[in-house]
């Protein structure tokens, strides 16, 4: 066993620990940890059996849903990488991503069925297609169907190659300062970067699950996530990825385009305990909805509810602590590129100013020359990261 973090290791642990919690609700449907893990397996299998190799990059072109986790889950076992696809982008730019990325394989839901049908003959590099049948498109001839191939398996699938801390996590930036990069994480980097669970440095499979099983003992409820943003953005993904970690379930919305009735509808009928959002752009249009109907809706069950990459005005979390008053509101600075660079918390009993950070453990400051600037000098420069940051790509 390696003595890095490798997700798929973690989850699996996690799944013979407590099979029968719950892993994944989706539209009022559960899944529980076995179920997770043995559909991650059949993914797993389906994509070996179709030749892909140790680090081929699989592309998840899907809604929210349980195909998209599992399909992740899925790679990870089979030492794939998965990478994350903006379902917005149009063909030019799906092309751009998927031959960048050299994906060998591609996921997709089955309203993207015409759009992939006219780009796959400019996409040389990807060897299989497989449709998740969404209600929309039948599955092309030319496509696996997701539900065949990727049957239930409670097999355990390990490849031949086996796993390790060095495989990736590829998390493709939106490309709003260009064209959308690939960010390269290794597991073990990223798992240590966001790790909310106290786990040591160093991987050790019986600390987790002595971990979960205390939990279980003490009857601690795990964390119930829901992650209001798409899981094709690295914020929402790396939030989903930690709650798992955490043994507990993730929530996922049906709607799409954001549907703020439906959020508040999830996080009162479910015990939804932590929440993720994209600052004001999701919070405004929460409190909003809030306010209007007062009595419609009832989110104190929140104890977390975490936001970055965008502002997060003092105005909107501070009517937010009025339907939530329990709640640690944590604002992240953070990218994909970085992550530890800074934090704010605010609570009812303490508010903190928007725009204003304590800078995380790992970070600084640096000027033009890369030079780290004193504190309290005046000298203003950018933010950086020690430690755990992605791998640089390898020159061609």
């Amino acid at each position: 066993m390696s003595s890095e973090w490798n997700f798929a290791d973690v989850w699996e642990t996690v799944a013979q620990a407590v099979p029968d919690r719950l892993a994944q609700l989706h539209g009022g449907h559960g899944l529980s940890w076995r179920d997770f893990d043995g559909h991650a397996n059949g993914i797993a299998r389906a994509l070996l059996r179709q030749r892909c190799m140790r680090q081929d990059k699989v592309a998840l072109y899907l809604h929210n849903g349980p195909e998209y986790l599992q399909s992740a889950f899925g790679c990870m076992k089979a030492g794939l990488v998965p990478v994350n696809t903006n379902y917005r982008y149009q063909q030019d730019e799906l092309h751009y991503l998927w031959d960048n990325a050299d994906a060998a394989a591609v996921i997709f839901h089955g309203t993207f069925t015409e759009t992939v049908g006219a780009i796959r003959g400019r996409c040389g590099k990807v060897r299989v297609w497989i449709h998740v049948d969404d209600g929309s498109m039948a599955c092309p001839d030319w496509a696996l169907p997701f539900e065949e191939a990727c049957a239930p398996l409670h097999e355990q699938v390990m490849p031949d190659w086996g796993r390790s801390g060095d495989d990736l996590i590829l998390i493709y930036t939106g490309g709003t300062t260009g064209r959308p990069r690939g960010v390269m994480w290794r597991q073990h980097d990223l798992y240590v970067a966001s790790n909310t669970t106290a786990d040591p440095a160093h991987a050790d499979l019986d600390h987790v699950r002595k971990r979960v099983a205390s939990q279980w003992e003490q009857g601690i409820a795990p964390p119930v996530g829901l992650p209001a943003a798409p899981l094709m953005h690295g914020t929402a993904f790396v939030f989903a990825s930690t709650i798992l970690n955490r043994a507990g379930t993730v929530v996922t919305l049906t709607r799409t385009p954001f549907d703020v009735e439906e959020l508040l509808g999830a996080i009162q009928d479910t015990p939804v305990t932590d929440l993720c959002i994209v600052g004001d752009a999701f919070c405004r249009p929460m409190v909003d909805a809030l306010d209007a109907a007062p009595d419609r809706w009832n989110i104190a069950r929140l104890k977390a509810v975490s936001s970055s990459g965008m502002m997060w005005s003092d105005s909107s979390k501070q009517r937010l602590l009025q339907h939530a008053p329990r709640a640690m509101l944590i604002d992240f600075l953070n990218s994909s590129e970085a992550s530890g660079m800074g934090r704010s918390i605010s609570s009812r009993d303490k508010a903190s100013q928007s725009a204003r950070f304590t800078l995380g453990q790992n970070a600084f400051v640096i000027d033009a020359e890369g030079r780290p600037v004193a504190p309290g000098s005046g000298v203003a420069g950018r933010i950086a990261v020690r430690g755990r940051v992605p791998k640089l790509p390898q020159p061609i």
